[in-house]
């Protein structure tokens, strides 16, 4: 792995609200377009690789390593890739994982694969387009405040030759190999902060105290 990618820098999530540290050649998103208010991305343009942080609705209609199969298939039908997508492993996080966050959050680490299409090149050339890309994915969760956090790290693995992603360089290897791995991902993650839990409203424990007085 190039010491380059190992350069962590800290960014601010949501305003300050989160802090996290990347690789330095992930560019913020906001910079180039509009992002929704409820997700930060960043990319790394030389190798077609994204890291995400969304705010998304509680789940309770799904608990433990579950609800982290929930978020993962919800990108699965996002990326039009249901059927072309495998869960290789779903582990709980000890406290020490995430030493940023509270010790008492539940958090979840999946890792699984699904085979990718960017902007609908697959109505084009089928299958063919789609690119084979490691999705490791973050859940921390907060019934308190109704939110779970969801934290994707997508690494493209194999690139389609139809793929609007492949690299205009022929050294497909060194396009593939200068990558951001699971364990600089699980390092960028020891650094994940909540500064503000006002980012996700007031706890509803708080809120039912407050009706009952």
């Amino acid at each position: 792995m190039p010491n380059v990618d190992a350069l962590l820098t800290p960014r601010q999530l949501y305003g300050g609200a989160m802090t996290i540290s990347l690789p330095d050649k992930f560019a913020d998103v906001s910079g180039m377009r509009q992002i929704p208010d409820h997700q930060e991305v960043f990319v790394n343009q030389a190798n077609d690789q994204s890291f995400m942080v969304d705010l998304l609705q509680y789940q309770s209609h799904v608990q433990g390593a579950d609800a982290a199969r929930f978020h993962f298939n919800e990108i699965a039908e996002c990326n039009n890739a249901v059927d072309k997508s495998t869960v290789t492993e779903i582990v709980a996080l000890a406290p020490d994982d995430i030493p940023g966050l509270d010790p008492l959050l539940e958090k979840w680490l999946l890792c699984g694969q699904q085979a990718v299409a960017k902007y609908k090149e697959e109505d084009k050339d089928g299958d063919a387009a789609r690119n084979a890309v490691m999705i490791y994915l973050l859940l921390v969760r907060l019934p308190a405040f109704t939110t779970d956090i969801v934290v994707t790290f997508n690494d493209p693995v194999f690139i389609s030759q139809t793929s609007s992603s492949m690299p205009h360089s022929t050294d497909t290897d060194q396009f593939l190999g200068e990558r951001m791995q699971l364990p600089l991902f699980k390092l960028a993650l020891r650094s994940l902060a909540i500064n503000d839990y006002g980012l996700f409203g007031q706890d509803e424990a708080d809120d039912d105290s407050s009706m009952q007085s």
